[in-house]
């Protein structure tokens, strides 16, 4: 996972479910990605990132400039 300005940058190196939630609760994306995936955010703020395959979930919270 990368941050960049306005974009977050996500390589998996499998098949994840992959969430982007704002820090107020709209999802900015959900779905499965397999691949180099490039999520734009339109405003600056927190987000959570989580990530699940198998029932497994991981989540990061992350600042976007």
């Amino acid at each position: 996972l990368v941050v960049q300005k306005n974009r977050l940058v996500v390589y998996p190196c499998a098949p994840v479910e992959l969430f982007v939630v704002s820090i107020n609760g709209k999802y900015v994306f959900q779905g499965t990605i397999d691949g180099t995936t490039n999520i734009d955010v339109h405003q600056s703020g927190v987000y959570i990132v989580s990530f699940m395959k198998e029932g497994k979930k991981v989540s990061r919270k992350v600042n976007v400039l």
